[in-house]
């Protein structure tokens, strides 16, 4: 199936060249599980499980001395396909991973003019990846920092463009978790492309990148058999007005289900999450007006 004009224009102004300044920040940050996509993508204090390492590295130190494998697929606006897949082990005094994300349109028409009129040349692919490094570890029983290493491939029809770029991480917990004494209190902090190389294309062409500021809070309230977490981020690009992200948890039956909504900037997401033994599902639904509809499905397991 030929794709529309519309589809072109989604990925091309969210991940192309056509600015100085590009987003592919947003990129990453789309890449992360279905339970953050879930709650708004307000998860950068919450930071729980291999697949938030775009949202916050800082959440790996937190996590269980073990091997944990993630994977996810999520459909955008009907057009886009992004799938990644996550492997953390316990490395030194800390938690490494290595991530692996990658997104496409293809069959985007190539338009030429001839004798006046539109014609279509030839069918191109737009594709987005990023091999993604990240480590982490607790400076105390309360506090983590973490880091991600970010090695960005663009292809755009015949030209191609590469790039390298850091993220650093906080996470800060009000006590220290147990079974009977859960986290109740989370605050996160991210600082995305501290450092980085400009996205160099095959035509000489050069962009950067724009450095993102990311606070989270996050509060968790317990009871006998069930848990809420509310959460709430805050994005702040230089020059640009901040972005709100609100987020919900309700977990049933100790842990074993929960039911998810959020509010990402203007868009609302909902979902739905299951945990048995070491296995973890989970499903998100985002809303868009103009573009359409996401889904996303994503499990871990943890050995």
């Amino acid at each position: 199936m030929k794709r529309s004009i519309a589809a072109i224009l989604i990925l091309l102004l969210s991940t192309s060249c056509l600015f100085a300044e590009i987003n592919y920040t947003d990129f990453l940050n789309k890449s992360s599980g279905a339970r953050g996509m879930a709650m708004g993508s307000a998860y950068t204090a919450l930071a729980e499980g291999p697949d938030s390492v775009f949202l916050n590295p800082a959440g790996l130190a937190f996590e269980l001395w073990s091997i944990q494998f993630a994977n996810s697929y999520a459909s955008y606006f009907k057009e886009i396909e992004k799938t990644n897949f996550h492997i953390l082990a316990p490395f030194m005094n800390g938690m490494a991973e290595i991530s692996l994300v990658r997104s496409q349109v293809s069959d985007i028409p190539y338009v030429e003019e001839v004798a006046g009129r539109p014609n279509v040349a030839y069918y191109f692919t737009n594709e987005v990846s990023a091999l993604v490094l990240s480590y982490a570890q607790k400076l105390d029983p309360l506090i983590g920092v973490g880091f991600n290493l970010k090695s960005y491939n663009h292809k755009l029809d015949q030209d191609s463009a590469s790039a390298l770029a850091v993220d650093v991480g906080l996470k800060y917990q009000s006590n220290e978790p147990s079974d009977s004494a859960p986290a109740l209190g989370e605050i996160g902090l991210l600082v995305q492309n501290v450092f980085s190389t400009p996205m160099t294309w095959t035509t000489g062409q050069k962009d950067n990148f724009q450095t993102l500021y990311t606070l989270g809070i996050a509060k968790q309230i317990w009871t006998a058999n069930a848990k809420l977490v509310g959460t709430i981020d805050m994005d702040v690009f230089e020059g640009k007005r901040p972005i709100m992200r609100y987020g919900l948890e309700y977990w049933l039956s100790k842990n074993a289900l929960a039911v998810r909504a959020g509010l990402n900037n203007t868009n609302f997401t909902f979902g739905l999450g299951l945990k048995f033994a070491g296995l973890q599902m989970d499903y998100a639904y985002l809303t868009n007006d103009d573009l359409g509809n996401s889904h996303k499905a994503s499990f871990i397991i943890a050995l």
